[in-house]
């Protein structure tokens, strides 16, 4: 889950950088299609930094922005808020199921982490 994932620490391990050509896969995303047929289109780390560098251009953020993780992964939109935080040191912010689904309180919860 989510919450086992974000209670892990890496203190004690040292990262492994492993090498990759642009062209190689940087996700997977599925969609219906025209046929109602399920397919796979491979996005590729060349077309995710392409898309992130414009979606910087179009809605810059900096060290002080901070982003809500609120679409469902399977949404390609939810591509922006899982990657567009990180070139530029913005925060992303989690909340669970059901802070996000308490529309009354929405609000106070971007007032208090200071979602942009």
């Amino acid at each position: 889950t989510i919450k086992d994932l974000l209670s892990m620490t890496i203190k004690d391990k040292t990262p492994t950088v492993m090498s990759r050509r642009q062209n190689d896969t940087a996700y997977i995303i599925y969609t219906s299609g025209s046929t109602g047929n399920p397919k796979g289109v491979e996005v590729s780390f060349d077309n995710l930094e392409s898309f992130i560098h414009s979606f910087n251009i179009c809605f810059p953020s900096s060290q002080n922005s901070t982003y809500l993780l609120n679409t469902a992964l399977q949404f390609d939109v939810s591509i922006s808020e899982l990657y567009g935080w990180i070139s530029q040191g913005a925060v992303l912010q989690l909340l669970s199921a059901e802070q996000l689904k308490d529309l009354k309180n929405l609000p106070l919860y971007v007032k208090k982490y200071h979602i942009t």
